[in-house]
């Protein structure tokens, strides 16, 4: 199965359900995927089910991306095979190249290794030596990846690679594309966390959407800032919950590994929500400007004003601090 590095507790819905239409509902599905959990909430004539058709969507995505199944297409690729590869699968690789120019090569798809190496699945440990990063730093790149197509696909000897930061983000779309073409208008999808929306609820209301603060406990008032969504996708990605402690030092990193130095970030940035027209977008830019750092992220979202930008981070001055971007401001004044 699939599992993000974008923080999957870092946002929840709240919705309203009551029905004012009795022959209209507000169903929503829920169940396990990915590694993670859905919650597909959608307004349908009463008796209207599609959580079979989803299901199998979800199943056809693990089956192309999941790098936790033996038999999937990107674990064949991993093993060094050159295989065709399906339309789903070809979609996030061509993304992944364009968000990893964007970034200059801070998103990049072939990091596998170095979060193997890394292995946030332990909170303490002692990380990695310099020469060790160094010598699996070489292995990572997509520069490398050269005369792939849907045909035809292979690594370079050695080389392996993950959508993790993208493929959750890329499957809300697809559910998201199935609901409009069974003539739904409003929804809101949610798989690990990441999510997008159309429309209202039953009650006429634009989807509301929490942001969590960054605190590695669980808190009643858990909410950093709440935002209405329409017609659009969100994803946060935090650093203050999966993280790993130097045993030596007690240094924290953040799980965001910088593919380019081959370490993990050790930043004040705790949290990034990125909401655009896209949830592969959105969670893509998120984990992108999370391991950008505080400084390259600011600067960064500053020039753009195609994705709504917000950060949270720790000033040991000031204490928690947050800052967004104008086309967040515009978003949120709504």
């Amino acid at each position: 199965m699939l599992r993000t590095f974008s923080l999957l507790a870092s946002t929840a819905i709240l919705i309203s359900s009551c029905q004012n239409n009795p022959k209209t509902v507000q169903r929503t599905d829920y169940g396990r995927a990915q590694g993670s959990t859905y919650a597909i909430s959608y307004i349908a004539p009463a008796g209207t089910k599609h959580q079979p058709s989803i299901d199998s969507i979800l199943e056809v995505i693990d089956q192309s991306m999941s790098t936790y199944r033996d038999n999937s297409t990107i674990s064949a690729i991993n093993r060094g095979e050159n295989v065709a590869v399906d339309e789903h699968f070809w979609r996030v690789w061509q993304r992944s190249v364009d968000v990893w120019k964007d970034s200059e090569g801070l998103f990049d798809v072939t990091i596998y290794p170095l979060v193997s190496l890394w292995n946030f699945e332990r909170k303490q440990q002692r990380i990695p030596s310099n020469d060790v990063i160094d010598s699996v730093r070489a292995l990572v790149g997509m520069e490398m990846v050269k005369g792939v197509s849907i045909d035809s696909f292979a690594l370079p000897t050695n080389m392996k690679m993950d959508f993790n930061a993208i493929a959750q983000g890329y499957t809300v779309d697809v559910i998201a594309e199935f609901l409009e073409s069974k003539g739904i208008d409003d929804y809101l999808v949610e798989v690990g966390g990441e999510l997008r929306t159309k429309g209202r609820n039953i009650d006429g209301q634009i989807w509301r959407i929490g942001i969590e603060k960054p605190d590695e406990e669980e808190r009643q008032d858990r909410f950093q800032r709440i935002v209405s969504l329409k017609d659009a996708a969100l994803a946060t990605s935090g650093s203050y919950r999966k993280y790993i402690e130097d045993t030596i030092t007690g240094t924290r990193y953040s799980h965001a590994v910088n593919p380019i130095t081959g370490f993990a970030t050790n930043d004040p940035l705790m949290s990034v929500t990125v909401i655009a027209e896209t949830a592969m977008d959105a969670d893509a830019y998120a984990t992108a400007l999370l391991v950008m750092g505080l400084n390259k992220a600011k600067a960064f979202m500053h020039q753009r004003n195609d994705m709504a930008i917000y950060l949270i981070y720790y000033d040991k001055y000031k204490g928690w601090q947050e800052i967004e971007n104008a086309a967040f401001q515009v978003l949120d004044s709504k």
